[in-house]
């Protein structure tokens, strides 16, 4: 489990950061699923990057976990980078490649919490198989 602390120092200045670049009334919104996110107790280290507040496991930004993007015009969008390893029935959802899929949130009331926190949960032990799947990818486009 993060603690508090420790995900402030991990993440405070990204948040402080994203946040400033956006539309202020998307503010709770990026709150709310932060929140939802750390809740999910894994050790994510946090930054923007792709002009989104990105989650990754051990700073590997290029095979991030989850990311919040407030730049949608339709809100704002929690999008699962390998999504498509995850268990998204019953979850209104969108794909966004052949790999992501995305929640959008148009209201703070769209977050729920405890979804999110299952789906990070589930994407981070899912982490060595994303990267087994992008290592073959890449293998096979070499070839």
């Amino acid at each position: 489990m993060v603690s508090p602390e420790l995900h402030l120092t991990m993440s405070g200045t990204a948040i402080d950061e994203y946040v400033a670049g956006i539309d202020g009334r998307l503010a709770p919104i990026v709150a709310a699923l932060d929140d939802a996110i750390v809740g999910a107790g894994a050790e994510l280290a946090c930054a923007v990057k792709y002009r989104m507040l990105t989650y990754a496991i051990g700073g590997d930004f290029q095979h991030w976990v989850c990311a919040i993007d407030a730049h949608p015009r339709s809100g704002v969008a929690l999008r699962f980078l390998y999504g498509d390893l995850l268990d998204f029935s019953g979850i209104s959802h969108r794909a966004g490649s052949t790999t992501m899929r995305t929640i959008d949130h148009r209201e703070l009331d769209d977050v729920d919490a405890s979804l999110i926190a299952g789906l990070v949960a589930e994407a981070t032990t899912r982490y060595a198989d994303f990267k087994v799947r992008e290592l073959a990818a890449r293998a096979a486009r070499r070839s």
